[in-house]
């Protein structure tokens, strides 16, 4: 099990940053679409839904598909580049709480 901080708004609603997602690292064979997967990119950790397996490879895709960098851009990526796969996360109860202040 290893942990990760989210950044950026790729996966909002779902996952917002300063969220702490926990991942479960898995054999190539076990990641299935919908699932949430931690993968390497050109040397950068991304947190991403899996759109699509097929043939040794996966589509990944942002949740927030306008602020987005996935397979829409760099295309099908070997299953070997995925890390891990998203058990649990835990929101980032402080940020969403200024938030909510902010607004009123």
């Amino acid at each position: 099990m290893f942990m990760r901080r989210v950044v950026g708004n790729s996966m909002a609603p779902v996952l917002k940053p300063g969220d702490i997602v926990f991942a479960k690292k898995i054999h190539h064979m076990h990641i299935y679409a919908n699932s949430i997967v931690i993968a390497n990119i050109n040397g950068k950790e991304i947190i991403k839904r899996v759109g699509l397996v097929k043939n040794g490879k996966v589509f990944l895709i942002g949740d927030n598909k306008a602020a987005s960098t996935d397979s829409r851009t760099f295309g099908l990526v070997p299953c070997n580049v995925v890390l891990g796969k998203v058990v649990f996360w835990v929101p980032n109860i402080v940020a969403r709480f200024n938030s909510r202040l902010m607004k009123h």
